[in-house]
């Protein structure tokens, strides 16, 4: 027969700190590595430039890679969405800031084009981006 002893237990009354320090630095790297991604979620070769940095409060954003296809704040959209979609933003919000992202070695009838609809929706304060010398 197995001998019975009584053992007494007794409350922890510290936390160990080594899991939540894992997590912790788990979160660090995820963002580290998948905020640049979000940053510049579609890869647009920006012409070289100088210029000061726009913090507006409301902004939109149009990218136009080399091939011409057009995103719209990250979401490939077709010229016609666009326009729709910037003449509806011109009736509610005209005052709204929209950066043009066009690839450098894009025809410069191209971002007429985008620059066109701009205007024509109402929208008058534009920008294009480039990228820091």
């Amino acid at each position: 027969m197995a001998r019975r002893t009584r053992t007494t237990l007794h409350a922890v009354g510290e936390i160990n700190l080594v899991p939540m320090l894992d997590f912790a630095f788990l979160l660090l790297t995820v963002f580290l590595i998948t905020y640049p991604l979000m940053e510049q979620g579609v890869h647009v070769n920006l012409p070289h430039g100088k210029a000061s940095e726009l913090k507006p409060d409301r902004s939109r954003t149009i990218s136009v890679r080399l091939d011409g296809a057009i995103f719209l704040d990250n979401r490939p959209v077709t010229e016609s969405q666009m326009t729709a979609e910037m003449n509806r933003l011109g009736k509610t919000d005209p005052a709204i800031t929209v950066f043009v992202r066009a690839d450098k070695d894009l025809k410069y009838s191209r971002v007429m084009d985008v620059m066109r609809i701009l205007h024509d929706a109402g929208l008058s304060k534009m920008a294009l981006v480039s990228q820091a010398e």
